[in-house]
């Protein structure tokens, strides 16, 4: 059951900021992958494509298959439809794909007997601990993929592309959200009370690219977390403090009340997914309006203004809207500046 308050002689709703909906183990690698990488060059992020998440990272695109289970080599390796003429395992079906700049991953709990003698890599792609099979274990590999059909010449070729990543936390939501938000911290994304919001918004996105369906090579393009929106979504501290301050002075000034400054504060993670047209709406509307007087003179202009271009969206996401253009108009003002 949701937690309701009262503040100012108005309800206020917590339970979305507590409550963590849309897990699995699979969006939670995702998610992981997104915040470890979203600052990176080139990086694009593929739900449900070709593999269960593909990426795109700098001059590499990586194939990754995700099983929230501990298993043996053995069992990677084990054949499916045996008696068909399509036999493949989960090794094999990571693999079969080719690209250019392919590195192939298996994303597991843990390898059960077998972890003891991967090799830690030298470098890493998309995780900070990444393994690579041992000779044994590639020869293993290879006797066992030869009876399916794959020739030797081209497992020599992609095994020492092959990698392995045991997560940190379990198949465990509570567990996993404790990680991805330390992960967070550490990449100084703001979290603070906003860490399930966040996680809650990306499950979010990430679900809606999972449930696309691909009939055309266009709609890969629905399949894409792209960096532009993670990094709005990951706002660093210094960026979240603007936001914070701005609200906390129109407070102070009486034009919102302190619920409306707790909605608006969710409002701000949801404006890349849920309101880019009415942004863009507004941009285009109130493309020229001035931000040299006061916030409380600034903020009263445009809320009118805006109600007027969109009259069936509350004030709580308004606001959220026109502080984020706001802020978008003072990174251009300065950029003239300099």
């Amino acid at each position: 059951m949701n937690k309701i308050v009262s503040v100012d002689d108005e309800e206020v709703d917590n339970g979305g900021a507590i409550a963590l909906k849309g897990f699995n183990y699979q969006n939670a690698v995702a998610s992981l992958i997104a915040i470890l990488n979203y600052d990176k060059d080139n990086f694009l992020l593929f739900i449900e494509t070709k593999d269960d998440i593909e990426v795109d990272i700098e001059d590499k695109h990586v194939f990754i298959q995700v099983k929230g289970q501990s298993l043996s080599l053995t069992n990677l390796l084990s054949i499916e439809n045996k008696n068909s003429d399509n036999k493949k395992c989960i090794f094999s079906k990571n693999i079969k794909k080719n690209h250019p700049k392919a590195l192939y991953h298996i994303v597991l709990l843990s390898l059960k007997n077998d972890q003891k003698d991967v090799i830690e890599a030298s470098e890493n792609t998309v995780f900070s601990e990444e393994y690579l099979y041992s000779d044994e274990q590639q020869n293993k590999i290879i006797q066992k993929l030869k009876e399916i059909g794959f020739t030797e010449e081209e497992l020599n070729s992609k095994l020492p592309l092959c990698r392995l990543y045991f997560t940190p936390f379990k198949n465990k939501k509570e567990d996993a959200a404790k990680f991805l938000i330390g992960c967070m911290c550490d990449k100084n994304i703001k979290v603070d009370e906003r860490g399930k919001i966040l996680l809650n918004e990306l499950f979010s996105v990430i679900n809606q690219k999972a449930e696309k369906v691909i009939k055309t090579p266009e709609d890969i393009e629905k399949k894409k977390i792209d960096k532009k929106y993670l990094t709005k979504l990951f706002e660093t501290n210094e960026t979240y403090a603007i936001k914070e301050d701005i609200l906390t002075e129109l407070y102070r000034e009486k034009l919102i009340t302190y619920p409306e400054k707790y909605n608006i504060s969710r409002e701000f993670l949801r404006i890349m997914s849920f309101y880019k047209f009415p942004k863009k709406l507004l941009d285009e509307q109130l493309e020229s309006f001035d931000i040299s007087g006061g916030l409380k003179e600034v903020f009263t202009e445009l809320l009118g203004k805006a109600q007027k271009i969109l009259p069936n969206i509350n004030k709580s996401t308004i606001f959220a809207l026109l502080i984020d253009l706001y802020i978008q108009k003072l990174g251009e003002n300065k950029n003239d500046i300099n």
